[in-house]
């Protein structure tokens, strides 16, 4: 049974959720409502508890199910139940992580305030409509209002228990508008307008929460703002604690028994961090993953890789990987997004990771293809291996494992070679004593040239297959003798099968 419990209700706590059920950690998980428990997928790894608990009631939760990490993804303004949370660790010694949210802008047209109590203060010396979308819990602070039946509107889940607090609170029907966000830009401004409002009241909710796609809507449509602060607090935000999830799981398998933290799994900012301090002293990244990401399509890009870039802080590679990442990213509506950096040369790769000081990072860099096969994996793995800088390697699915798949053939039996940015010796094809050649065609060293220079030594009665831009929605195959393909159009993303006669 699992010894991590996450408390979430939050985007940061269902992404959390996801990450362990797709890397294989087994959690709790604490929601407070159906609406949260429905956003989740139980499974053998996945248990969800759904009930509102105290300090007292959390700690016995602790006890029972012998919890031995937690971790707070609760909302960044439920104060309360995280000062519960501390409290109830440290009754029952359970080591906690506050996730944090990802922190919105702080643009200087707004105005500020501390709680939604000073927010009602605030507003009631002003005129205009107000929409409140700072959720259910504090309505009652602008109920105050001696006119908040005509002047308040408020956005809220379409759960039937807060439905039934805005009845309770003596909210107009008229005035309620359900829905579960984020939401967009657009979908905000329509909803100012259609209330007819002048002031917008919004906490600063974080990228998670669409705080600046609220801004953006409001300025468009020349609608004050009002903020409440975000409370103060420490902590790390999603990705890391994913990365430290993951250390705390790998350590606890490879000894079951070991109880107390380990330099293994330290947690970023404590005094027993223990990283080491590769190179030139300075304090690089907590984990490099060095990618493959199989033809392009993302569709058959392994699902370690995958999950590698969508909890990446920052991400390496030429266009065509990054692209690639981009659609992975959207496919999994992953907020935050890592930052994208477009290079493959690993001097640059080096030097910009020794520019990242700090710990829990994790760097991610994008081959084509399969790691081990004309990559640039090779050059770059040599560059940090001088620099002791750790890493790890994930393979993904090389160009001639999908090319011969797609003709049906076997490539146990068959000969490589690579023409990709490289002088490709003909004769060398003739000598070669393996009939089947798979070749790495593009660029200057084109498939028009390579058939010309096959011909000139006598292999133009050759049969040929030539895979061009193969995984991707154009992928184009054909077949022939390679003197056929002497002239034409082929794309820069090419694979040659070339079949010698016996």
């Amino acid at each position: 049974m699992s010894e991590i419990l996450i408390f979430g209700g939050t985007t940061e706590g269902r992404f959390l959720t996801e990450f362990c059920e797709n890397s294989g950690i087994e959690v709790w998980v604490s929601v407070v409502s159906d609406y949260g428990k429905d956003l989740l997928s139980e499974s053998s790894r996945i248990h969800v508890t759904k009930r509102a608990m105290d300090r007292d009631e959390m700690a016995a939760f602790m006890r029972e199910k012998k919890i031995r990490l937690a971790v707070d993804a609760t909302h960044p303004y439920a104060r309360e139940v995280s000062e519960n949370i501390r409290a109830a660790c440290a009754m029952e010694n359970v080591e906690l992580i506050r996730c944090l949210r990802e922190d919105g802008e702080r643009p200087d047209n707004v105005f500020w305030v501390s709680d939604a109590e000073e927010a009602a203060d605030f507003l009631q010396k002003k005129e205009g409509k107000i929409l409140v979308t700072t959720g259910s819990r504090e309505l009652d602070k602008f109920c105050v209002l001696p006119d908040f039946r005509e002047r308040v509107y408020v956005r809220v889940l379409p759960s039937s228990e807060v439905l039934a607090r805005c009845e309770k609170l003596g909210i107009p029907g008229s005035h309620i508008y359900a829905a579960q966000g984020p939401f967009s830009e657009a979908a905000n401004r329509i909803l100012l307008e259609e209330t007819g409002a002048s002031w917008l009241v919004t906490k600063n909710s974080g990228q998670a929460g669409g705080f600046r796609e609220k801004l953006l809507a409001a300025d468009s449509a020349g609608v004050s703002v009002v903020v409440i602060c975000r409370p103060s607090e420490d902590g790390i935000e999603w990705r890391k604690v994913c990365h430290y999830l993951e250390k705390y799981a790998a350590c606890r398998e490879t000894d079951p028994g070991k109880a107390e933290k380990t330099e293994k799994w330290p947690l970023e900012g404590s005094s027993d961090a223990q990283e080491e301090k590769p190179g030139n002293g300075k304090g690089y990244l907590s984990d490099i993953i060095l990618a493959g990401i199989g033809m392009g399509n993302p569709k058959i890009m392994t699902r370690e890789v995958q999950d590698a870039i969508c909890s990446g802080d920052i991400i390496f590679g030429a266009r065509r990987m990054l692209e690639s990442a981009e659609c992975v990213l959207d496919g999994r509506n992953t907020f935050g997004k890592p930052q994208m950096i477009e290079t493959y040369l690993p001097d640059e790769i080096v030097q910009k990771l020794g520019e990242l000081k700090g710990n829990g990072i994790r760097a991610v860099v994008l081959y084509s293809g399969d790691t081990g096969f004309y990559s640039g994996f090779g050059g770059l793995s040599r560059r940090l291996r001088e620099q002791k800088i750790p890493f790890r390697v994930m393979p993904g699915i090389s160009g001639i494992s999908y090319f011969s798949a797609r003709l049906g053939v076997s490539w146990q039996d068959a000969a490589v070679y690579s023409a990709h940015g490289r002088n490709l010796n003909a004769e060398e094809i003739r000598e070669e004593k393996k009939k089947k050649i798979f070749i790495l065609a593009g660029g200057k060293n084109g498939v028009c040239k390579l058939c010309r220079a096959l011909v000139s030594v006598g292999l133009g009665d050759s049969m040929i297959s030539v895979g061009e831009r193969l995984s991707y929605p154009d992928e184009r195959i054909r077949t022939g003798r390679v003197r056929e393909f002497t002239g034409g159009n082929f794309s820069d993303l090419s694979l040659v099968l070339i079949e010698k006669e016996e």
